[in-house]
């Protein structure tokens, strides 16, 4: 079993929960930094650092993770 998990290429995940598979289901909290420039967020002072920190808060973190393997 611990080398089936250690040469896992790849990790799926699922929005529904996942049959006859070991799974995790942790939602987590979306973490970001908005650092002070000479004052101001840099969210407000940059479009580009704006749309990063919008793409990083939209990211789902509420799916189910698995290995597809046999066990």
């Amino acid at each position: 079993m611990f080398e089936k998990c250690k040469n896992a290429k790849t990790i799926k995940t699922s929005i529904e929960e996942p049959r006859e598979v070991y799974y995790v289901h942790h939602g987590a909290k979306v973490r970001y930094i908005d650092p002070l420039v000479k004052g101001k967020r840099i969210s407000k002072e940059c479009k580009i650092a704006k749309r990063m920190i919008d793409k990083n808060l939209a990211y789902n973190m509420d799916k189910y993770v698995y290995l597809d393997f046999d066990l």
